[in-house]
């Protein structure tokens, strides 16, 4: 399995231990932190050129009808770099890339829907990647991966839920209150829960993460399958993201060292939980066991 990571910032890219990395659009993500425009893609291209990484562009935005033809004008461009993979999550990407005969470039990310076997395998007909929701149980995540070409996320902030409406400006206007609530990092309470949910709004939506930051470690020795694993850097410094990347670098070339390495994890950050790993899921499909 290779190693990928959100790109926080071209300065320090070479500092980044991983095997390729994920550039969010600055037009087409959903990505919540640093994205990129064409101009600085050009950039990390030729860096990714040099050093033989994989360069993976995040253009998951769900898109309307109206922008195809900027979209597919915008993808064309993109196509002129060195692309391994595409991330997406609307199906008019895929029907773009079906006519260019390009699907084994797209790696299917719907955050919360790949949930069993057989959506995996059906992706992977068009000689695509699929990236596996983290809401599940290891033996859930076991029976998925023998779809093959599968991606799963392995480390951070978790998106639960995204709505293209800008909710949180939407309440302020509301309450009545003047506030400007875009492109801020806050914090939600359910009312009977004691836990805070990261809530973000930005101009493609409003976006509500796990309170925890997920993370799948260990387990990796055991999921030999899994053709890519993604460290999300979303909400958390760069400073500690360049100590987790050389921490799962490690751990990818000496499996023996679990137990040690994943000490050293939760020193970085002690917000780190296995989530459903190891619990029952409330999100498996009728007939998935």
């Amino acid at each position: 399995m290779k190693l990928l990571v959100d790109l926080k910032s071209i300065e320090n890219i070479d500092k980044y231990i991983a095997d390729g990395f994920i550039i969010s659009s600055d037009i087409y993500s959903t990505h919540n932190d640093k994205c990129f425009s064409f101009e600085e893609m050009k950039l990390i291209n030729n860096y990714t050129n040099k050093n033989n990484k994989l360069l993976i562009i995040n253009i998951d935005r769900i898109i309307e009808e109206e922008e195809l033809d900027n979209v597919k004008n915008y993808i064309d461009n993109l196509l002129t770099l060195n692309v391994d993979y595409f991330i997406y999550g609307d199906f008019a990407i895929l029907k773009y890339f079906k006519d260019l005969n390009l699907t084994s470039k797209l790696i299917y990310d719907p955050k919360t829907m790949i949930t069993n076997y057989y959506e995996a395998d059906f992706h992977n007909r068009y000689n695509s990647l699929v990236a596996i929701n983290n809401e599940l149980t290891l033996d859930e995540i076991n029976n998925i991966i023998k779809a093959k070409n599968v991606v799963m996320e392995v480390y951070g902030f978790h998106q639960m839920f995204y709505s293209r409406r800008q909710l949180l400006s939407n309440y302020s206007k509301f309450k009545k209150e003047d506030r400007n609530l875009i492109n801020q990092e806050l914090r939600i309470v359910e009312e009977k829960r004691d836990n805070e949910y990261p809530i973000f709004e930005s101009k493609n939506g409003t976006f509500i993460y796990t309170s925890f930051i997920y993370c799948l470690f260990k387990e990796l020795k055991e999921l030999d399958e899994l053709k890519f694993i993604r460290i999300n850097t979303s909400f958390i410094e760069e400073a500690k993201i360049l100590k987790i990347i050389e921490i799962y670098s490690q751990f990818l070339k000496d499996f023996s060292r679990a137990d040690e390495l994943y000490e050293e994890l939760k020193l970085i950050d002690n917000r780190i939980d296995s989530g459903f790993l190891y619990k029952g899921s409330v999100i498996l499909k009728e007939g998935v066991k």
